[in-house]
């Protein structure tokens, strides 16, 4: 099922599908928690075919735990826990090391390194959810660096790793849409404003909306596919930038900005240096209306 998401000859469908399940998600968690049990199953059985190749164990982890905010905006726990994408890269990066015998010194290394963090507890209060917020995301990192030393990923996959990523973020966007109320109700100030994040966290909100911008505009670039439509992709990539900056939220965005300067600062070197692989475009009419 995901390789039919990934390689849809209609992927404009699959962007309705996502919008859809974003609204639908305001209204009940059922169909959100139906929906992620049957690709987690369905597509499962892929991964253990595609034993040879790690790309499809990629694309499967990117795509689930990318439905983390959603699947805390809607509720869904403990069906969808809360903390979904610690405990699912831990599992996914452990299966993955095991299946396809990653080596890396340097992931093993950082694993040992933060053994003795989780023998210290000088305050005898430490539970559970303590060490999971605060030790499994250095975990997974090490967990991340030791699987994925040496391996090649393919501009073909990366492109995919991108469309996939981006597809939880448009539910997570029409999410805010349909539970955002009329401007003339919200008292805006000079700080982050969680009516405008589906009276969610708005840093968490404004951070996910400001990837997707970021996510989207690099689609752009490459043409690659998300809608079909290049100017569908800019105006998507809009709607994510505005709805962004409309939680006021400071932090997500300005990572947003961040990473396309240095996207632009990187591409403009290649040029200069006659590596002909991107042609920037002019995107300033796609930037201007966005400012605007």
């Amino acid at each position: 099922m995901l390789k039919s998401i990934a390689n849809s000859e209609y992927p404009l469908l699959w962007i309705i599908f996502h919008i859809a399940l974003g609204v639908i998600s305001a209204i009940s968690p059922i169909p959100l928690i139906v929906w992620f049990y049957s690709i987690a199953v369905i597509s499962f059985f892929g991964v253990i075919k595609s034993s040879d190749n790690p790309s499809y164990l990629i694309l499967y982890t990117v795509y689930l735990i990318s439905f983390e905010l959603l699947a805390r905006m809607a509720g869904t726990s403990p069906f969808i826990p809360y903390e979904l994408g610690k405990y699912l890269l831990f599992l996914l990066m452990v299966f993955g090391i095991i299946m396809f015998e990653s080596k890396s010194w340097i992931g093993f290394l950082l694993l040992i390194c933060l053994i003795p963090g989780l023998m210290i507890d000088s305050s005898g209060k430490v539970e559970w959810l303590d060490i999971v917020f605060n030790v499994v995301g250095p975990i997974n990192v090490a967990l991340v660096v030791w699987f994925f030393y040496k391996k090649k990923i393919s501009v073909s996959v990366f492109s995919k790793v991108f469309l996939l990523a981006t597809l939880p973020l448009i539910s997570v966007l029409s999410y805010t849409f349909y539970r955002l109320p009329d401007f003339d109700d919200i008292d805006f100030e000079l700080g982050a404003n969680s009516v405008t994040s589906a009276g969610f966290g708005s840093n968490q909100v404004s951070t996910a909306l400001g990837l997707g911008a970021f996510l989207v505009f690099v689609i752009w670039l490459n043409k690659w596919k998300l809608t079909g439509y290049r100017w569908l992709d800019a105006i998507i990539f809009l709607v994510f930038t505005v709805q962004g900056l409309l939680t006021f939220s400071r932090g997500g965005m300005f990572g947003t900005v961040v990473g396309v300067v240095v996207v632009l600062f990187f591409l403009a070197r290649s040029s200069q240096n006659e590596i002909k692989r991107f042609k920037l475009p002019k995107v300033g009419k796609f930037v201007v209306p966005t400012i605007v």
